[in-house]
């Protein structure tokens, strides 16, 4: 946990400056090693490496910033006279300086925002005092998926055509947190069902989910005891943003609500523990990991003595969880609970959901539905095992473990329990 502070930058510098950026700006990068690594950061020493000058005529700038963390923040903007000034960012890193405990892999690795920016024409700045997240899509490599989040506390921001070092007029994003009050959060135990659709670019519904979500968030009160709060996804929740693949990979679909909270799941269609048990899995697909980013705001903790501190959370489910097939969906109406980090548990209630979804439709076929703890159907390519045969393996595979003298526990990060809430 930290406290940001700001930077006022000017490039090339404050005498003929191309891009100037007063901004306050947290960077998080999650690895989903077993266990998920987060490493947070603010954005305060940096150097400024091999950016480009707005030469007369261009309509691109490039601001790249490294940071004494050792990552590069890309800021790609490109004139466009019909639409403004798009801004695309990108993150760079390589995974052993970040996680040195975890990979030797030294490798750079290229992070894109899922959306470009839009900005106002060049002639003017933009500003925007209310948290506004840009995620990345997620990048694989070696069965790690890294993925981040540049969340833009307070930025004004202008590139092309400023005065000198000083901003022209200003274009308010007009979403700051005095005027659009945070909504209400829902009762505890109780979270409002919603519908929550990710299109891709092409008009495919990819991920379709329908469910109530709440987590119960650890604090420190301003007397420093510790204490706890049920925080429900309320129904104003929007898709931010996601990422639509074909079978046999990933797919990811964030959503956003109370201004700057994300909560971000990756669906994958690989189950090796199917696999490991010599039961054909090449049709299955289950939720894979979970990432929350959340701040402690007065308006939802205004007993915290740390207010206004950004929290990223993450956790690979080993097993992963919510197993279903190709073509079905999954339900499951009783509750789930699962630890993600550092005392942060996520509960879905009333869940049905399809992902790698080729049908477009945003309806649940009833004949197609796995319900929790019932096993999905075999697909035409698998080994046509029933579900005795199965469990044959199973205890042979548990007996020849014991057998070896070793016995191996596993930690499934999942519970069904009622909530303990300290109000």
């Amino acid at each position: 946990m930290f406290v940001s502070s700001s930077v006022d930058i000017y490039y090339p510098d404050e005498n003929s400056t191309c891009i100037r950026m007063q901004a306050t700006i947290n960077i998080s990068v999650i690895a989903t090693f077993d266990p998920p690594q987060a490493v947070q950061f603010p954005l305060e020493n940096y150097t400024i490496l091999n950016s480009s000058h707005c030469s007369n005529g261009s309509v691109t700038a490039v601001l790249n910033i490294q940071t004494s963390d050792g990552i590069q923040l890309l800021f790609l903007f490109v004139e466009d006279g019909t639409r403004g000034v798009q801004m695309n960012s990108q993150i760079l890193f390589v995974p052993n300086h970040l996680f040195s405990n975890f990979t030797q892999d030294n490798e750079t690795v290229l992070l894109n925002e899922q959306k470009p920016k839009g900005l106002p024409p060049p002639d003017r700045a933009y500003s925007c005092s209310q948290d506004d997240a840009i995620l990345m899509k997620t990048s694989e490599r070696e069965n790690v998926a890294y993925s981040g989040v540049i969340d833009l506390i307070y930025i004004q921001i202008q590139a092309f055509n400023l005065n000198g070092s000083n901003f022209g007029p200003v274009e308010d994003c007009g979403q700051s947190v005095i005027s659009t009050p945070i909504p209400a959060t829902p009762t505890p135990g109780v979270p409002p069902t919603n519908m929550y659709i990710l299109e891709s670019i092409d008009g495919m519904k990819c991920i379709v989910m329908n469910t109530g979500i709440e987590f119960t968030i650890p604090y420190t009160t301003a007397s420093g005891a510790k204490s706890t709060k049920v925080i429900g996804v309320p129904s104003s929740a929007i898709v931010k943003s996601g990422t639509c693949t074909d079978f046999g990979s990933t797919a990811q679909i964030a959503l956003s609500f109370y201004g700057d909270w994300i909560l971000s799941l990756l669906f994958t269609s690989q189950n090796n523990q199917l696999k490991q048990i010599g039961v054909a899995a090449d049709n299955q697909y289950t939720l894979y990991s979970i990432t929350l980013t959340y701040s402690l705001s007065k308006t939802l903790f205004p007993d915290s003595k740390d207010l206004k501190i950004d929290t990223t959370v993450s956790v690979r489910l080993d097993p992963p969880q919510f197993g279903t097939t190709l073509g079905y969906s999954y339900q499951c109406a009783t509750k789930s609970t699962y630890d993600i980090d550092h005392g942060v548990d996520i509960s879905f209630v009333n869940l049905q959901y399809k992902a790698f979804n080729s049908d477009n439709t945003t309806t649940f076929d009833p004949s197609k539905v796995i319900k929790c703890n019932q096993p999905s159907p075999s697909s035409p390519d698998n080994s046509g095992l029933s579900p005795g045969v199965i469990a044959v393996i199973v205890i042979i595979v548990v007996a020849v473990v014991l057998a070896a003298g070793g016995v191996v526990f596993f930690r499934v990060r999942r519970r069904h329990t009622p909530y303990d809430q300290v109000n």
